[in-house]
Order: structure tokens, then sequence, then C-alpha cells
């Protein structure tokens, strides 16, 4: 008597060990139905269904939860791994009481039996929260490629037009369904579009703006024909991540705009240069050695052409026996200290005469020379 207690008390203890699993513990016949003879409390939040609705198919038959589209294929696996002896394990949805559907994953095996009289058992458990998860970073890591790739796009060496047309060209392949979606990128009257761009009701946009004015907007938009429907498109994480390439084409497009007005800039200050009237002549350091890199028209007559043919020979070269003019280039470019010499030298051919040389430093490595005559007369305008 006590005896069979103790089996009763350990079968006992096994049924609420089966009916505490996170799933679905099964014996069922190997039938077109999968007819259950025993399921596990798991049953109910698995399918929907109370393990009695299940059990012998008086109320539901497990197969027929199956998706359809996925029936055909988890009666070939489990027949092919019973012809050869061998476990199965499946993935497959099926569609619960209440019309979700779920992702479960499924490991079982022959019992006893052949045939139509074989007896299998096995565990069923959802996994359509690990495959929402696994999915969820999929999409996160286009997202993530989309961005690095448009960053770099964007501060590489392409003009802004080319880069715009391939920042365009990639922003569908960040989207859930990037076969699906096109896009489209409007500066003022200038417009860059992926392949089979058309504007539609169902879009994303998002708009480009430099110090809070907007220059232009970013749109993606369901491609003409496509079958999916249409609230499947558009994530939310998808606007954060257009916007975030919205945010490096204004970049882009501030950038090349300081670097055109650093040009032009440029191109002043050179004119200016290159007109003023007293002779300029650039030295950069090289080591102990300053070279010649650059002069004005002014220099260039000042020296009658010399200087011009001098450009990349270093100072000791052009001003031997001078080491008091070496000595001033050197302390100019140490103490970035503005200094002046008057000084006696040839820059004529035999025509020795006075001159005025002013030095300054200019960062990070260069000294400018300005050289004024003051052998001969100032003349009155």
């Amino acid at each position: 008597m006590l005896e069979r207690e103790d089996h009763a008390h350990i079968a006992r203890e096994f049924a609420a060990l089966l009916d505490s699993l996170p799933g679905m513990v099964y014996r069922c016949r190997a039938d077109r139905a999968w007819t259950l003879d025993y399921v596990s409390a798991g049953a109910l939040e698995l399918t929907g269904y109370r393990p009695d609705e299940l059990l012998t198919g008086e109320r539901r038959a497990y197969a027929e939860l199956i998706v359809p589209m996925d029936r055909h294929g988890v009666e070939v696996a489990v027949e092919a791994a019973l012809a050869s002896g061998q476990s199965f394990t499946l993935q497959y949805r099926i569609c619960d009481r209440y019309g979700h559907t779920k992702q479960v994953w499924e490991r079982g095996r022959l019992l006893q039996g052949k045939g139509a009289d074989a007896v299998l058992e096995g565990f069923i458990t959802d996994i359509t929260p690990l495959r929402h998860a696994e999915g969820a970073l999929r999409q996160r890591i286009k997202q993530l490629e989309l961005l690095h790739e448009v960053s770099s796009i964007a501060n590489g060496d392409l003009s802004v037009g080319d880069a715009l047309w391939l920042i365009a060209d990639r922003i569908p392949g960040g989207y859930r369904d990037s076969p699906e979606v096109a896009a489209r990128i409007q500066l003022t009257r200038q417009i860059y579009t992926s392949p089979h761009f058309a504007p539609g009701a169902c879009r994303q946009c998002a708009s480009i703006e430099v110090a809070g004015r907007a220059i232009g907007v970013i749109d993606v938009c369901r491609i003409a024909g496509s079958e999916v429907p249409a609230d499947r498109y558009f994530l939310p994480e998808e606007q954060n991540m257009l916007r975030a390439v919205a945010g490096s084409v204004a970049a882009l497009v501030e950038r090349a705009r300081i670097v055109d007005e650093l040009r032009a800039s440029e191109s002043r200050t050179r004119a200016l240069y290159e007109c003023m009237p007293v002779a300029t002549i650039v030295w950069q350091r090289h080591g102990d050695e300053f070279v010649l890199i650059d002069h004005n028209r002014a220099a260039d007559a000042l020296t009658e052409g010399r200087v011009h043919k001098s450009i990349g020979r270093t100072f000791a070269e052009l001003v031997p026996g001078r080491p008091e003019l070496a000595d001033a280039l050197q302390s100019c470019a140490r103490s970035r200290v503005p200094t002046r010499r008057e000084v006696e030298f040839e820059l004529r051919a035999g025509q020795p005469a006075s001159y005025i040389v002013s030095l300054g430093f200019v960062s990070p490595d260069m000294v400018l020379t300005h050289v004024i005559d003051v052998s001969r007369p100032v003349r009155e305008p």
C-alpha cells in the first residue's frame, strides 16, 4: 500500500513538473490530425485551448492550428525523421484560438509503433518573442549600417551632387522592406532620387535643417505596384533613422557652403596679396632650414624675376653669408613675435641697396618677410 502511494506521489509531482514548463508536452498519434492522447497544461497558454479541448480532437485537432503554408513542410519533416529513426526538430507557425500567429519550436521523437499506429512524444514552445527580438536586431543593424555609410559618403571626397545621388540610392537599404521603397532628397530646386521613386500617400519624410531653417526634405515612399500592405510600412525607429540621415545631409550641405566661402575668401586674400605694393616673400620652416614657397608680384618686380626661379630653394642657398638674417628668421619662428631689420644687400644685379625687412610669423610654420627699398626716394602721389 505504501509503495503504491509513493508511486502516486511521484506521478503527481512529475505531472506538476510537466505542467509548469513554458510550453506544451504532448503524446500523439502519427496521423494527419496529430491526434493528441496526452497534453500538458501549457497547451492553454500556447494555443488558447484547454488540454481537454485538444485531446482526441474533440474540439480542435492540433494539426488544424498549424498555418496552412507550413503544414506540408511539417508533415514531410516528421515522416522523414521517423523513416530514418531520428528525432525531429521543427520551427513553424500556428494560429491560436484568438487568431494570433505564433512561431513555435518543436522537438519530438518516435515513442513506439510504426506507420499509422506510431506514437510520438515531444515538446512545443512559443519562440515568437525571440523571433521578434532577432528581427528587431537585424533591422537595427541595417539602420546602423546605413547611417555609417551615409556618414562615410558625407565626409568623403565626392562633390555635393554626387554624394546626394549616392545617399538617395542607399536610403532604402535601411528599411525593413527595402525593395519596396524608394527615396528622394529635395534641396531648393535640386532633386536626387533612388530608382523607381514616385510620390505617394504612404511615406515618411524628414526635414533637412541648417541653423533651425529648413533647406530641404527627404521623402521615402512605397514604390508603385508594391504588394506589401500599407500597415506594414515605416516603423517608428525608421523615422528616427531618416531624421539622422537628414542631419548628415544638412551637415554635408553646410560644410560645402563653408568650404565655398573659404575658397572665395582665399581668392580675395590672394588677389589682395598679389596687388600689395610691398614686396612679400613667404618662407616655410623645414627642420633647421627655411624654404622659399611663395611671393607676390611686387617681390618679383623688386628682384627682376629672380625670386620666381628660386621657389623651393633654402634661405642658406639664396642668401649665403648672412647669418644675422638667418637668425632673425629663426627667432621670429621661435618667439612668434614680429621683428624688423634694416639691411644692405644686392637684390638687383650689381646694385647694392638698403632695405627694411619686416618679419612676421604665420601659423603653423611660416614666416612672411616684407621688403621695402629705402635707398630710393619715395615718390609723392
